[in-house]
């Protein structure tokens, strides 16, 4: 659980599989960066390139172990072009929900995206000594491996339909609003008092694109009936049909009329 709590993940995250591939892609990439892959000749352990988990791990394996030997004493300067120095605490292994069912990918080191260091190869190699040296090459590989697999899973996301996003569009605030201001006091308050809410602060594209995260992943998980989903520090709820269809979603915020100007 610490590992992945690193990952900013949890274990419902996971199916069994997909964890224990998640796990087996953290050693390999701890072997391959720190004992020269030793341990994988040793047992024929076999990089998995196809497993989105695996590589998913190894990259992120690739970003600490990097951090670690800076750490060591290497210096890196700064990155080509972008003029970030990376010191003492830059290293990080940066979150984002991504539209692949909820699978985080965004890799930064020092605020600048892996994405960008790996087109340019501009770790500066030469100055930070061979184990970093050799490090960066993995990161800029496997993270390369990793986007591509990432646009696949983008292709095979189930959309949201349009009568899907109007069955929760109720727990939307600016779409609960056009409905508000033809209501008397009493009658909104009344509502309120049986309605939740998504984020306030979140756009209808955001809690869409939540919500539409949320259920595949969900689904992946071979998740059905009411099920709570985290994104961007939320909680929100989403019911799936047994079918595995999409039946509707809401968030946890309760609002008041004065909310809505009233």
């Amino acid at each position: 659980d610490g590992l992945l709590d690193k990952f900013s993940l949890k274990r419902s995250d996971f199916t069994k599989e997909n964890l224990n591939s998640f796990l087996a892609g953290t050693a390999y990439g701890a072997d391959q960066n720190i004992t020269f892959g030793w341990i994988a000749w040793a047992t024929g352990a076999e990089e998995r390139d196809d497993d989105y988990f695996f590589m998913l791990a190894k990259t992120g394996t690739d970003v600490f172990c990097l951090g670690l030997f800076v750490e060591a004493g290497a210096t890196l300067g700064s990155i080509a072009a972008s003029g970030t120095s990376i010191g003492s605490g830059m290293v990080a292994f940066g979150m984002a929900a991504s539209p692949a069912g909820g699978y985080p990918i965004a890799i930064s080191i020092g605020g600048v995206a892996v994405s960008e260091v790996a087109a340019v190869s501009a770790i500066g190699a030469a100055g930070i000594g061979c184990m970093a040296a050799r490090t960066s090459d993995f990161l800029e590989k496997d993270t390369a491996k990793l986007y591509k697999m990432e646009s696949k899973l983008r292709e095979g996301m189930e959309k949201l339909t349009k009568s899907n996003i109007k069955h929760f569009s109720k727990h939307i605030p600016n779409e609960f609003a056009n409905q508000a201001k033809y209501l008397s006091k009493e009658a909104l308050d009344n509502k309120l008092a049986k309605n939740t809410f998504f984020n306030p602060n979140w756009t209808k594209e955001q809690i869409v694109s939540a919500v539409e995260e949320g259920y595949n992943c969900l689904i992946r998980q071979g998740k059905t009936g009411l099920q709570s989903y985290k994104v961007n520090g939320e909680t929100i709820k989403i019911f799936i049909k047994p079918d595995g269809t999409f039946d509707t979603a809401y968030g946890l915020h309760k609002l008041t009329s004065e909310f809505f100007g009233r």
